[in-house]
């Protein structure tokens, strides 16, 4: 259970630890956690997904190392002081084993789906910029390019106000879903070496290089975990309602 804490010769109660989240908004963010922990377990149950005694045993070591707990009566001494039990830290521990578990048995299917969604936001555009403070500037510049009266990255050096100013505006490879829908459509759409604007946000970008997107471990990886996230907020969803209603 929480502790007390001294600081010197004062002691704070863990109950005004707890009232000092709930005024930083922080204790909802840990109710969260703690929600996510368990629909994690619940979920793994529900798929029979579960740990060996090997594989808890790996996550038990991997925290003690984790916190310099090297030497068991340390371990014992840490679970003492905190008022827990050794089942309280392995049910803590195999957490993200079984997140891991889950993550792998995600169907091929179901990342085949999500890909053909969301795909278009990996293309890859190499880019450079030019961002300036109002909109006939934007529009004279833009003009410039295009009458070839001056180079893009000449004009960035002079002009721009974006941090790749020192570059020529050069932003190097950007992924097509960070930018917003409209201007990476346009930008997907246009021929390299044409330019695009955002007036909005008074920025101009020069088209240099483009490739489609491309799966990898490392996509398919972050894919599993975007369909897990989604699976869980949906599974925490009621207790998000809550909290907003909390917050209004």
């Amino acid at each position: 259970m929480p502790q007390d804490i001294s600081v010197g010769e004062t002691t704070y109660q863990a109950s005004d630890v707890v009232k000092h989240m709930v005024c930083k908004n922080a204790w909802n963010d840990q109710v969260a956690s703690f929600l996510r922990q368990e629909v994690i377990h619940r979920m793994a149950a529900e798929s029979k997904l579960s740990l060996s005694d090997e594989e808890l045993q790996r996550a038990v070591d991997a925290f003690r190392k984790e916190n310099a707990l090297y030497m068991a009566k340390d371990a014992q001494a840490w679970l003492d002081e905190n008022g827990l039990g050794l089942e309280d830290l392995e049910h803590f521990v195999e957490t993200s084993a079984l997140e891991g578990k889950l993550l792998g048995s995600i169907p091929e299917e179901a990342l085949n789906d999500y890909w053909s969604e969301i795909k278009h936001g990996y293309d890859q555009l190499r880019l450079s910029v030019i961002e300036v403070e109002s909109e006939p500037l934007l529009n004279e510049l833009a003009q410039q390019i295009e009458d070839e009266e001056e180079e893009f990255a000449e004009l960035a050096l002079q002009h721009s106000k974006d941090d790749s100013a020192g570059r020529g505006g050069a932003l190097g490879w950007v992924p097509r879903g960070s930018l917003s829908e409209e201007v990476g459509t346009k930008l997907w759409a246009a021929e390299v070496g044409q330019t695009v604007k955002e007036a909005a946000a008074l920025r101009l970008y020069l088209l240099e290089e483009k490739k489609p997107a491309e799966r990898n471990e490392e996509v398919d990886y972050e894919l599993r975990q975007a369909l897990l996230t989604a699976a869980v907020s949906e599974a925490l969803g009621a207790v998000d309602d809550t909290s907003e209603d909390d917050d209004e």
